[in-house]
């Protein structure tokens, strides 16, 4: 049995077990990261007081990437801040499928992290119930 695209079945991306297959993901993604830095920029990735930053705008390993999406401006309404998540997301899958690779579904996870601070100054992350509605 090989490995083929056929009418019901595409097969996406390099294939496993190829010898070749590494050293062409790394230069396909080096590609792939390179672009996704040129269109969402960010002045990087802050602690709740905003007195230090981390220039980071996603994790990768092998083909297992993680977009790490920060906004620090608190006007912005919850649905905003999600339509934005789903900007970059699809940007990601749009380069991925450009290349010829897919996204997998079963590994796409998403989570939301909101600050408020107590009485005291002291930052915390929202519930889901102190979440705005």
């Amino acid at each position: 049995m090989g490995y083929y695209s056929s009418l019901t079945e595409t097969i996406y991306g390099v294939l496993q077990g190829s010898g070749s297959a590494p050293s062409t993901w790394l230069a396909v993604s080096l590609v792939l990261i390179e672009a996704y830095k040129q269109r969402f920029n960010s002045d990087g990735f802050p602690n709740p007081t905003k007195d230090d930053y981390i220039q980071k705008l996603l994790d990768a390993f092998v083909d297992d990437t993680d977009l790490l999406d920060v906004l620090t401006n608190n006007d912005i309404t919850l649905e905003e801040q999600i339509r934005w998540m789903i900007k970059r997301a699809q940007y990601w899958a749009d380069l991925l499928f450009a290349t010829g690779g897919k996204l997998n579904y079963a590994k796409c996870h998403w989570y939301l992290i909101r600050w408020k601070w107590d009485n005291h100054g002291q930052p915390k992350i929202m519930t889901k119930e102190e979440l705005p509605a």
